[in-house]
């Protein structure tokens, strides 16, 4: 699973700016632990990490929106 094209959020982990963020967990955990931890860790491959900046709501559910519908097809 991969994003396409998000307008409003950027792709990355947040450091405590106040842009939108999306992140895959995951990615940093495959570095450091076996895949068989992410159960019990409660982490799943395609668990997404949403960090809400100071964007309009609105334009920021739109865009979460249209890049699932993008996904779908």
């Amino acid at each position: 699973m991969r994003l396409i094209n998000p307008t409003y959020f950027q792709i990355g982990v947040s450091w405590g700016a106040h842009e939108s963020l999306i992140y895959a967990p995951a990615i940093s955990y495959l570095k450091e632990l076996p895949p068989d931890r992410f159960k019990d860790l409660g982490i799943s491959l395609g668990d997404m990490r949403i960090s809400v900046g100071l964007e309009n709501a609105e334009d920021l559910i739109q865009d979460l929106a249209g890049t699932l519908e993008q996904m779908e097809s």
